[in-house]
C-alpha cells in the first residue's frame, strides 16, 4: 500500500542503523504508525530537518506489514511556537499517545484533538487545564469516557457541594467501595472537568490526580520521562 501526501505529526523519532531513523508519526486518517526514514541522518538530506514535533506535514509513504517506509517529506510551514514548559508538555501529550495508541488503527478524531490542543498551549490557555481536557478526551475517542455528570449508583446529578469517590472503571459514588481502586473528589471538579469551564488551583490538582488514577490502568507503573524532564525543569526555574 502506498499513501500519498498526507497531513500528520511527528511523534518519536530514533536512530536506525547508522543513516536512517524510527519515526512514530500520528496521521489524520490511519493513526499511529512507524515509519523507517532512510538516509535521513545523511549530510545532503534535508528530511530530517521537517520530521519535528509541534510540526504539521505532509508525508508519503508504502507499507506491506507493520513498518512502513517514508517515501516524501512536506512542509506546510505551519510549526506552532511551544516554548520553555509548553514544549514540555508536547512531549508528555506524544508519550502518551505512544503509550495509548496502537499502530495501524484509524483514529481521526485523536489527529483532531491533537492538533486543537497544540493550538490551545500557544494561545497561553491554563497549560495544566489543557493537558487535562486533552487526556479526558483521548479517553473518551478509546471508549473510557469518564462520567463526571452524575453518581454512578443513583443516578442524581452531580452536586459541586458534595464530595464524591470516583471509583476506577465505574465513576464518582457518594459511598467508598473498599474493594475497588478510588479517589475522593469534590463535585466542584468533576462539574468542571466536564464543563471545561471554571477551573483553580484545587480544582486542576484533584483533576490531575484523578486523570492519573485512570490513564495508569491503561498506560501501567513505567515512569514517564516527560514528567521528569518537567521536574527537572521547575528546579531550574526555581534556581534562577
Amino acid at each position: 500500500m502506498r499513501v500519498d501526501l498526507h497531513p500528520c505529526y511527528v511523534l518519536h523519532t530514533r536512530p536506525y542503523r547508522e543513516t536512517s531513523l524510527l519515526v512514530d508519526i500520528l496521521s489524520s486518517d490511519y493513526g499511529r504508525l512507524c515509519l523507517v526514514a532512510k538516509g535521513v541522518k545523511r549530510a545532503k538530506n534535508n528530511k530530517a530537518n521537517l520530521l519535528q514535533i509541534s510540526k504539521r506535514i505532509s508525508l508519503a509513504w508504502s507499507q506491506r506489514g507493520t513498518l512502513g517506509n517514508l517515501i516524501e517529506v512536506e512542509d506546510l510551514g505551519d510549526r506552532v511556537n511551544l516554548i520553555g514548559s509548553k514544549i514540555i508538555s508536547c512531549f508528555y501529550m506524544n508519550e502518551l499517545l505512544m503509550r495509548m495508541l496502537h499502530t495501524n488503527e484509524p483514529h481521526p478524531e485523536i489527529f483532531d484533538i491533537y492538533q486543537q490542543t497544540l493550538t490551545n498551549l500557544t494561545q497561553n490557555q491554563d497549560e495544566q487545564k489543557t493537558l487535562r481536557i486533552f487526556e479526558k478526551k483521548i479517553l473518551q475517542v478509546l471508549g473510557y469516557g469518564l462520567i463526571l455528570d452524575h453518581d454512578a449508583n443513583t443516578g442524581e446529578q452531580i452536586d459541586a457541594n458534595n464530595k464524591y469517590y470516583y471509583v476506577a472503571e465505574f465513576g464518582p459514588c457518594m459511598s467508598k467501595n473498599n474493594g475497588l481502586q478510588s479517589i475522593q473528589i469534590s463535585g466542584k471538579a468533576l462539574k468542571a472537568l466536564d464543563d471545561e469551564n471554571i477551573w483553580d488551583n484545587d480544582i486542576a490538582k484533584e483533576a490531575k490526580r484523578l486523570l492519573r488514577m485512570l490513564l495508569k490502568i491503561h498506560v501501567g507503573d513505567k515512569p514517564f520521562g516527560s514528567r521528569e524532564l518537567y521536574r527537572a525543569y521547575l528546579q531550574n526555574i526555581t534556581a534562577v
